[in-house]
């Protein structure tokens, strides 16, 4: 976890405001309306320190036909950086159903 807290914090700031900017969740289109027509089953991953995204992560799952909400202990934002062994064993699981076993 320090090594990615030292790779974001060395990144150029205006690189980053231009990306914001372009990729941003502010600049993209919105896909609420096109939730339900997802029928494969959808594994939400969320930290259980990212407040924003967790409520973000149930108004999703209530729009899907097959979601599972993930919260990893002890992570924010960045889940898969903060905690990889545990999402890890989560989208695991997930194959694991899907594949019937």
């Amino acid at each position: 976890m320090a090594n990615a807290r030292a790779q974001r914090l060395a990144n150029d700031p205006d690189g980053l405001a231009g990306s914001l900017r372009g990729a941003g969740t502010g600049a993209q289109p919105s896909y609420w309306q096109d939730l339900a027509g997802i029928a494969a089953p959808v594994l939400l991953v969320v930290g259980d320190e990212d407040p924003k995204f967790r409520a973000i992560a149930m108004r999703m799952a209530a729009g899907l036909v097959r979601s599972a909400i993930e919260v990893v202990p002890g992570a924010g934002h960045a889940a898969h950086l903060e905690n990889p062994d545990y999402v890890r064993a989560a989208i695991g699981d997930l194959l694991d159903e899907v594949d019937g076993r």
